[in-house]
């Protein structure tokens, strides 16, 4: 937004432009990660004009009156602070920033795929205890072990993708979706007995 805006001074035009732009990343971001995780990671559907519940009017209200707050507001602030700091420390401080913004990023999206190969082999795993359990009536052997490969999946997450499932409560897989509502309720047990 400050790259893009930082030049107009037009309160009423930072809004819109930045409520506009705002929303067509959200919908564009959106729209990726479902594309590339199979994943819906938030949905507006029920809100005030949406559009397919990707981006909604609230939304769009807030980054506009964010857009306005940061480019007039605290932007000028922290480029005074800014420019307090000496050039080769900010230059320094910069590569460890975005070194971290490297990494947080790559250590996302190895999570989420690791994430979901572990949802297809807990999926596959269930299935067949769920087929050996149905060809024996419900044998209480094969119950009691589709029970234990449900906290087995929990247990097995890193911190990282647990903290992704409590993060994004609407998050919905296009694939396997009623193993991760099952995983939630098994989350939710064993906090709850904490």
């Amino acid at each position: 937004m400050i790259l893009i805006f930082g030049h107009i001074t037009n309160p009423v035009a930072l809004f819109l432009l930045g409520a506009i732009v705002a929303c067509v990343l959200e919908y564009l971001t959106s729209y990726g990660m479902e594309k590339l995780f199979h994943a819906r990671w938030w949905d507006y559907s029920k809100r005030l004009l949406n559009i397919n519940g990707r981006v909604c009017l609230l939304g769009a209200v807030v980054f506009g009156l964010f857009s306005v707050l940061l480019i007039l507001i605290i932007h000028p602030v922290i480029c005074g602070w800014v420019d307090a700091v000496p050039i080769l420390y900010r230059r320094v401080l910069t590569v460890v920033i975005f070194a971290g913004f490297i990494v947080d990023t790559v250590s996302s999206v190895c999570g989420m795929v690791d994430f979901q190969k572990k949802m297809e082999e807990h999926a596959a795993a269930l299935e067949k205890r769920k087929a050996i359990a149905i060809g024996r009536l419900k044998d209480s052997a094969a119950y009691e072990t589709i029970k234990q490969r449900r906290n087995t999946l929990s247990e097995n997450l890193t911190y990282q993708q647990l903290r992704m499932i409590e993060a994004f409560p609407k998050l919905k897989l296009h694939r396997h979706n009623d193993l991760l509502v099952e995983l939630r309720k098994t989350i939710s047990k064993k906090r709850n007995q904490h």
